[in-house]
């Protein structure tokens, strides 16, 4: 998700008509590339929650504990995508690529993060694997970290092209997926 892009103020107020615009304007921006980011992300978290939905099925509703456990990763997925989402407004989009019109946005949850939409779509499949008990959602967790992980080096790159003092942001924000404050060491 190219999640560097903020507009003015002012244009983010819209009607539904400017909306349908905006968002028809985005699709038209959507490469090939974008298409594959965007599919392996529906496919793996459809196969996340279908298996969730079986296990559900199968065993019945989760115990407590399943359940307070699971509360604490959805909780940090909810609120880091929130704080995502209200940076950038309407520019968020699921493709890596940028928007033509937007700018780098250092600000608020990405001066801690570089990707922490990424993080929360992790943080959010961790806490389907523990409430649901699925173990093939349990597996996918690991799975989704890699593959955002994988996103969010051909982002970057992207990014990197697009913007000029992106570089210079990376090198403020090390931290790609986890705040810096997080990892013991290595790369972003």
């Amino acid at each position: 998700m190219s999640l560097y892009r903020q507009s003015s103020l002012a244009s983010s107020r819209t009607t539904p008509g400017k909306r349908a615009s905006h968002v028809n304007g985005l699709w038209s921006q959507i490469t090939a590339s974008d298409r594959f980011w965007i599919g392996a992300q529906l496919l793996l978290f459809g196969a996340s929650a279908s298996a969730g939905i079986r296990t559900l099925r199968r065993v019945g509703f989760p115990n407590r504990n399943r359940l307070a456990i699971a509360v604490v990763p959805f909780a940090g997925a909810i609120g880091i995508a929130e704080l995502a989402r209200r940076t950038l407004g309407r520019n968020l989009t699921m493709a890596p690529t940028p928007v033509r019109e937007g700018q780098l946005v250092d600000t608020g949850v990405y001066g801690v993060v570089r990707h922490p939409m990424y993080l929360s779509a992790t943080l959010g499949l961790l806490a389907w694997a523990i409430g649901t008990g699925s173990s093939f959602a349990a597996y996918a967790t690991p799975v989704a970290a890699v593959f955002f992980g994988a996103k969010a080096r051909h982002e970057e790159a992207l990014l990197e092209s697009r913007y000029s003092d992106y570089a210079a942001y990376r090198q403020r924000v090390p931290g790609r997926l986890l705040p810096r404050t997080f990892r013991t060491g290595g790369r972003g």
